[in-house]
């Protein structure tokens, strides 16, 4: 099959005749003319041919179709695409399906997470994106949220944008070893106090022990016999003495 565009009169003329040089000049000047008017002919299919038109003509559809989200700065295929979707968009405008797909043009991959999903405050919703690399400046991020407030269900509450970034960094790490002996601790002037304490109560035993002279109001003399630690019998004599008995 032979493309329209590319068909010249000398494809169509006996052979001797394109040997002429004004033949062939008239060849090429209608091929020119006809290709001109087939490039006017294409342009007039503005919604179907998107990804064929120049961008000045981009431009002006986003305006017309009020696109959700369109940089001015981006290339021309970001431009394309953004138009071509515009329609789809509107369509599916209140679902998360439509923030879902906005996030996606924008970032690449990314997923939207709504209340339910997270433990959040009824009707808030959250967009994270998952895609590393993607960077973006404050009017970037402007532009982004002013386009999720045209495709999303208006009682929905943007709450927060979370961007996943890997960092590349050197960790270093160390170990030290080390040892010691238990050391025992001895409070000398406690155990000084202690010692001092058992010898007073000893000689305040050994005080108590000793004989002591019991005195007997009602009779003048009487027999006293007494026992001592060490098991000795002391008996007071007629002349008021004391002797020894049964020591042992």
């Amino acid at each position: 099959m032979i493309n329209l565009k590319d068909v010249t009169a000398l494809d169509i003329l006996p052979d001797f005749l394109c040997e002429d040089d004004k033949i062939k000049a008239t060849s090429y000047a209608m091929n020119q003319t006809v290709e001109m008017i087939l490039n006017w002919i294409d342009r007039t299919s503005v919604y179907a041919l998107v990804d064929e038109l120049p961008e000045e003509i981009v431009d002006l559809l986003a305006l017309e179709f009020r696109a959700q989200y369109y940089d001015t700065a981006a290339n021309v295929e970001e431009k394309r695409g953004a138009v071509k979707k515009a329609l789809l968009w509107y369509r599916k405008a209140g679902t998360k399906s439509a923030v879902q797909e906005l996030c996606k043009f924008i970032f690449g991959e990314s997923t939207v997470l709504e209340w339910f999903d997270y433990s959040g405050r009824p009707y808030t919703f959250k967009i994270e994106i998952l895609e590393e690399n993607r960077l973006i400046d404050t009017l970037g991020i402007n532009n982004f949220i002013k386009a999720v407030k045209n495709v999303k269900n208006t009682r929905s509450l943007l709450e927060a944008i979370i961007f996943h970034r890997k960092a590349d960094v050197t960790v270093h790490a160390g170990a030290a070893a080390t040892s010691r002996t238990r050391q025992v601790i001895v409070d000398f002037f406690t155990k000084e106090s202690e010692e001092e304490i058992k010898n007073r109560v000893a000689e305040q035993a050994n005080e108590a022990f000793k004989r002591q002279n019991i005195v007997d109001f009602e009779k003048t003399e009487r027999e006293i016999t007494q026992d001592l630690q060490s098991k000795a019998i002391f008996v007071k004599n007629e002349s008021g003495g004391m002797i020894k008995d049964g020591s042992i």
